[in-house]
């Protein structure tokens, strides 16, 4: 497990993008001390969720980019164009630190 960052440092409803071991992550917190972790990259064209996305008021994640909206959660597909889930990494939340695990490259 890498420690990422503190939870302190993650407002709610926000993505963080974080570098870890060469790969460009995004954090979003979206409850209290629940924290999801994505690849840097939509599923739909590759385009940086850093810079293109944001999180909606219910939650979603929506990239600007072409409208594709994913489940903060889960990074599920909710609507057109996105077709597949965004690639999720485990995360775990203790002692108020935010630690991922990291998968092995492909």
């Amino acid at each position: 497990m890498e420690r990422v960052s503190a939870l302190k440092d993650l407002p709610l409803g926000t993505l963080v993008p974080v570098p870890v071991a060469g790969r460009e992550l995004v954090l979003v917190r979206y409850g209290e001390a629940e924290v999801a972790c994505y690849r840097d990259l939509c599923s739909h064209q590759a385009i940086k969720l850093s810079e293109f996305a944001s999180v909606e008021p219910d939650g979603a994640i929506l990239c600007h980019a072409h409208g594709a909206k994913f489940c903060s959660q889960s990074g599920a597909p909710l609507c057109h164009p996105a077709r597949s889930a965004l690639e999720a990494y485990p995360v775990v939340v203790q002692a108020g630190e935010v630690y991922i695990e990291l998968k092995e490259s492909k």
